[in-house]
């Protein structure tokens, strides 16, 4: 009868350590994306976020105060905050407004995930571009009416 030969036990165990490692480092790499994933994820609606509020500043078309205003909103079921602040410009009739996210529950300073700026021209009140219009149009009339000498 021939001796059959099998694994040893210092074999097994090598091979249950290359093993582990191995699968370790599958699981630290897949609890990696995980984690990116759900960060992209905030990201990204933090974004739509602060979109949607610079969006209410544009439609608003008042003169926008400046300084410092915040709230919260309630995106894909859950709560963001936002803040907005509006500064002035060199230029008198420009104001930057810049708007960042995060999440309510966020107690870190560092953690908003999105900020967007924008400038915003002050508004012409209704009737002024009209208002304009004829008068520039009554300055051509006059300056048309007045001929040069011979």
């Amino acid at each position: 009868m021939k001796a059959e030969r099998g694994f040893t036990l210092i074999e097994v165990l090598a091979a249950l350590v290359v093993l582990a490692l191995t699968l370790g480092g599958i699981m630290n790499a897949a609890a990696f994306y995980g984690r990116n994933a759900v960060y992209l994820q905030d990201r990204t609606l933090a974004g739509w976020v602060a979109n949607n509020q610079m969006v209410k500043v544009q439609l608003d078309r008042t003169w926008v105060p400046e300084g410092r205003s915040n709230g919260k909103i309630e995106m894909a079921q859950r709560e963001w905050q936002w803040e907005r602040e509006v500064e002035e410009t060199p230029d008198e009739r420009l104001r930057r407004v810049t708007i960042r996210v995060r999440l309510a529950d966020a107690d870190d300073d560092d953690a908003w995930l999105a900020k967007l700026s924008g400038f915003f021209a002050q508004p012409i009140p209704k009737g002024a571009a009209q208002q304009a219009q004829a008068q520039r149009q009554q300055q051509q009339g006059e300056n048309q009416g007045v001929s040069a000498g011979p």
